[in-house]
């Protein structure tokens, strides 16, 4: 891969920024987030470390820029700030801001931006892409893996998921991960009782008759929204090629050595036409919060998703899901499979990329401090975190969370997302050609070889 490829990626960015607008901040209306620690921290008792052992009086200055994928009122936002509070009361020599998005694409166009005038945050969200592993080449990233070691950290680790899902073909990693998510099929037992469908789906089969009855009995069997949500395609774009050919498949698609118009990318592009015809009406003008809405309204019965929107839909209270919903794994595809049962979509969490420029002692240092902070603020905001507390121990969490840590602990392969896995033009080609295949403008052939084509004008400018 060569460091071409990043100033290609921020110049075809910057021509697509000049004719879409640079996107806002994370409020609504179009002004920026406000930020969380200009002022100057209330006490400075307690500026030595906890254990001791650091003296933060003592510690380089630092000023800290966040930019975030999320809105103000998000938890990923919520903790982060949270955590930069509680270190500045710490750490005199410490200030920082945040700002964030109100969506993550809006976001790392943004981030684009700041690179290609080498204005780059301090620590910013983002994602196992060309783009980050252009920035990793050239020098200006934070190697995480080996800070990770180096430090200790790494043994506090409860998976191998926060390196494994987003380390990069070198297994080199430079994404700072903190949560265990695994994507389910959400739905609500009431509809599937007044629908007669007595158990949930374990095949495929079974899930087609379960949406038969569910559109029979007067229900939108699955909730979906394409719109600015192309990941959301790419999510059901990649489940039958992983299911067949595991992720062999979309690895070797993405340079071309792999056709998607063959055995394999046919029988997915119909069996998303097929889905598509359960999907709840008007979906191609509903975007993913739109989609979460209308699941929880009743408007749908099923809704497949990660848990990133888990307090949308638990009892803040207990913490537990809400009633009449409840959870089904990804049901089996064929006995064709490569793949275990239990083997789909998994995550470390949105990933959070360090700035090397700024890696200074303290930032070494507050790493430390949200590492240790995290695990329990990330339990009371609905997240599984990916690290045990300072004594080893982890904080009690819901009956769904113990069921996903279960299931991430039977886990042998994660599905690898296609959106973050292919070269940004074809991305955007599997995304807004998999809605008009299964709006049905397009033939599952013609879809296939759409992506074929766009793999082949492009995909070597951003791999080897």
């Amino acid at each position: 891969m060569k460091l071409k490829r990043l100033k290609c990626a921020i110049l075809c960015f910057c021509m697509a920024v000049s004719i879409l607008g640079v996107a806002g901040c994370s409020n609504s209306d179009g002004t920026p987030s406000s930020d969380g620690g200009s002022s100057t921290p209330e006490s400075e008792q307690s500026s030595s470390g906890a254990s001791g052992d650091v003296d933060r009086s003592q510690l380089p200055e630092l000023h800290m820029t966040f930019v975030l994928g999320v809105p103000t009122n998000d938890s990923r936002y919520i903790i982060t700030d949270t955590i930069c509070q509680g270190y500045q009361q710490l750490n005199p020599n410490f200030t920082y801001e945040i700002q964030g998005f109100d969506n993550q694409p809006d976001q790392i166009q943004h981030i684009q931006i700041l690179a290609s005038s080498n204005e780059l945050p301090s620590w910013w969200e983002g994602d196992k892409t060309p783009f980050h592993e252009s920035l990793a080449e050239a020098g200006k990233l934070v190697n995480v893996g080996d800070f990770m070691t180096e430090t200790g950290l790494v043994d506090r680790y409860l998976s191998n998921l926060w390196k494994t899902v987003n380390e990069f073909d070198d297994g080199e990693l430079y994404f700072f991960c903190t949560q265990m998510a695994y994507e389910y099929w959400y739905y609500h037992p009431s509809h599937f009782e007044a629908a007669g469908i007595e158990e949930v789906p374990t095949t495929y089969d079974e899930f087609f008759e379960a949406c038969e009855k569910l559109k029979s009995a007067g229900y939108a069997p699955i909730s979906f929204g394409s719109l600015n949500s192309t990941w959301y395609v790419h999510r059901y774009a990649g489940m039958i090629p992983f299911d067949l050919a595991g992720n062999d498949f979309v690895m070797n698609l993405r340079t071309g050595e792999q056709k998607m118009n063959s055995p394999v990318g046919i029988e997915s592009a119909e069996w998303m036409q097929k889905m598509a015809q359960y999907f709840c009406e008007g979906w191609a003008g509903m975007d993913y919060q739109q989609s979460i809405d209308l699941f929880l309204g009743g408007g749908a019965s099923m809704w497949e998703s990660h848990s990133a929107c888990y307090t949308q839909y638990s009892d803040p209270e207990t913490g537990e899901l809400n009633d009449d919903i409840a959870v089904f794994r990804n049901p089996v595809y064929s006995d064709r499979d490569v793949v275990s049962p239990n083997d789909f979509y998994a995550a470390a969490g949105t990933g959070n990329v360090w700035n090397v420029e700024d890696f200074n002692e303290t930032f070494q240092d507050f790493v430390k401090y949200y590492f240790d902070e995290f695990p329990d603020l990330a339990a009371k905001e609905g997240i599984l975190p990916l690290m045990s507390r300072p004594d080893g121990t982890s904080p009690e969490m819901p009956s769904f969370f113990e069921q996903m840590r279960e299931d991430l602990e039977n886990l042998d392969e994660f599905c690898r997302c296609w959106d973050v896995t292919l070269d940004p033009a074809t991305v955007e080609v599997v995304g807004i050609e998999g809605v008009s295949l299964m709006m049905g403008d397009i033939t599952p052939e013609e879809y296939c070889q759409r992506i074929d084509d766009s793999i082949a004008q492009n995909a070597s400018t951003y791999f080897d």
